[in-house]
């Protein structure tokens, strides 16, 4: 996880008092901090597949899926995780829209783009493990500040996307401090729903996302 969205989940999360037996102390290793930049179905989809991946690799009970534009109400609803539920009613204390299902916590981010970054701020200091934001939404300087701070930034384009507005794309991006990796994929309705189901991610989005998640971890 970065540095900004560290403190900010250490400013909402207050650690526990230490037992006065303890003879050591357990560090938990940060978790990693995503955006997936594209269109609204695709970003969404690639950001459950790697928040819920990212959380099965690193052991973390549960992950929040940040959706910034073109929201796509899940289709499969799971049973949610334990840690996935206390997670989404911290958010709604925050006066977030959020939604658990499986290990993921989906958290609807506001139209406005200096809202959805705060928002984005809130969800982040809620839980301790992934948070991958799916930005669908034009870049301006308010979601840059997101972008600044993430490990890794997932740009989604499609089989038969112009190869030139993808490689200007990840141009503009690589000014930022986070490493930019591409992932081409096309997921249809199944694949979708799945991937924000909270269970698992599609075989065909892992492949996918490999490289993101190497990058991320």
């Amino acid at each position: 996880m970065s540095e900004l969205l560290g403190r900010v989940r250490d400013f909402y999360l207050a650690p526990a008092a230490p037992a006065a037996h303890a003879a050591r102390t357990l560090v938990l290793a940060p978790a990693p901090a995503a955006a997936v930049l594209g269109r609204p179905r695709d970003a969404h989809a690639l950001a459950g597949a790697l928040a819920v991946s990212l959380a099965r690799a690193g052991g973390w009970p549960c992950a929040v899926v940040g959706l910034w534009r073109g929201s796509e109400p899940p289709a499969i609803a799971t049973p949610a995780r334990p840690a996935a539920r206390r997670v989404a009613a911290r958010l709604r204390d925050h006066d977030l829209e959020a939604q658990p299902s499986g290990r993921l916590v989906l958290c609807t981010l506001p139209q406005d783009a200096a809202q959805a970054v705060a928002a984005a701020e809130r969800a982040a200091g809620s839980v301790r493990g992934p948070v991958v934001l799916a930005l669908a939404g034009p870049r301006d300087e308010q979601t840059d500040v997101l972008l600044r701070v993430q490990d890794v930034i997932v740009l989604a384009s499609r089989p038969g996307d112009d190869p030139e507005l993808a490689a200007m794309a990840r141009e503009s991006l690589g000014a930022l401090a986070a490493p930019v990796v591409g992932c081409q994929a096309a997921p249809g309705a199944l694949a979708r729903a799945i991937a924000l189901a909270g269970l698992s991610a599609p075989a065909s989005l892992r492949r996918a996302l490999a490289p993101a998640l190497e990058a991320a971890l």
